[in-house]
């Protein structure tokens, strides 16, 4: 059995389906206040444990769990969001992380993301960076992992993960939020000037990297940290990405370039050193015409962006 968290999330649901579908045995653990709705066909196909609840010792105690496929996630973005932040970026995924080593699990495979990259090489850990909680959380349950695998039963799989957008992605998010305003024709978006380069990811392409790890987890050794970047291993800037998006879906929506700041220590380029994945015989299949077309297509018949902006 497959412990995973984010299950209700844009990426976890989808991963969700795709274990479902592979026959994998699965028990999600969510908050009480998650929105189930991307999940409402295979709830019931699977076990849900409550985290405000249950302990997570009884979870790896009562269940068979073979791995660890931890997808949860909260970016902080309201104000005196640290401490939720902290609790469900480190706390959490770190007892997850010592019960697993406890029981003797196979694995543990852990989201990251691409803007750690923000703080790598600065000289004053206390600058603060976008999305600042979020992504130092992330960085310092790393940073723990690595100080503990070598006594750890079992390998870590840290897949990072390059800008992912596709169908079913929050409207609050950058991707959604765009490509909503082309689709209903808004007069106009303030944007920056869209130097910043990013590897657009799209999210199918994300969930089989995740099986792809899967299906090969015997030929990872014990007690080692892999780290796997998950993108396409091409950059396109921001402006050619909301362009080809304006393009793609008919729109008249005048983008105001150049109107908006950058946030400070922002990220101006962003590329994924994808040879692990590739040797494993994963390749991504979109490219972001092929992406974006999906996006509108799946928002026209109905399959609207969510509000939801967890993973």
């Amino acid at each position: 059995m497959l412990l995973l968290t984010g299950a209700t999330g844009f990426i976890g649901s989808k991963l969700l389906k795709r274990l479902l579908q592979e026959s994998y045995d699965v028990c999600c653990i969510r908050r009480k206040t998650s929105n189930i709705a991307r999940v409402k066909e295979e709830y019931g196909q699977c076990v849900w444990i409550f985290n405000e609840e249950e302990s997570m010792e009884a979870v790896f105690r009562d269940y068979p769990i073979d791995g660890v496929i931890h997808c949860a996630t909260e970016y902080g973005k309201e104000q005196n969001d640290s401490l939720k932040v902290y609790q469900a970026n480190l706390f959490f995924p770190y007892t997850l992380f010592e019960y697993a080593r406890r029981y003797h699990c196979r694995f543990f495979m852990n989201t990251d993301t691409f803007f750690e990259k923000e703080i790598q090489g600065l000289q004053d850990i206390h600058q603060e960076v976008y999305q600042n909680e979020y992504v130092k959380s992330k960085a310092v349950f790393k940073h723990l992992v690595l100080d503990m695998i070598a006594k750890t039963p079992f390998p870590f799989i840290n897949l990072q993960l390059e800008h992912v957008y596709g169908a079913g992605d929050s409207k609050k998010k950058f991707v959604g939020y765009i490509l909503e305003s082309f689709l209903n024709q808004i007069p106009y978006i303030d944007l920056t000037a869209g130097t910043q380069y990013r590897d657009w990811i799209y999210v199918d392409d994300v969930v089989e990297a995740y099986m792809t790890v899967l299906k090969h987890i015997d030929s990872f050794q014990e007690a080692c940290f892999y780290h796997a970047e998950v993108g396409t291993g091409r950059a396109t800037s921001v402006r050619n990405f909301v362009e080809l998006a304006k393009e793609l879906s008919h729109s008249d929506t005048v983008c105001n370039f150049g109107v908006k700041a950058m946030n400070d220590n922002e990220l101006m380029y962003s590329c994924a050193d994808n040879r692990m994945l590739l040797d494993l015989g994963w390749n991504p299949q979109f490219d972001l015409q092929k992406g974006i077309n999906q996006m509108i297509r799946e928002n026209k018949y109905g399959n609207n962006l969510s509000g939801d902006t967890y993973l």
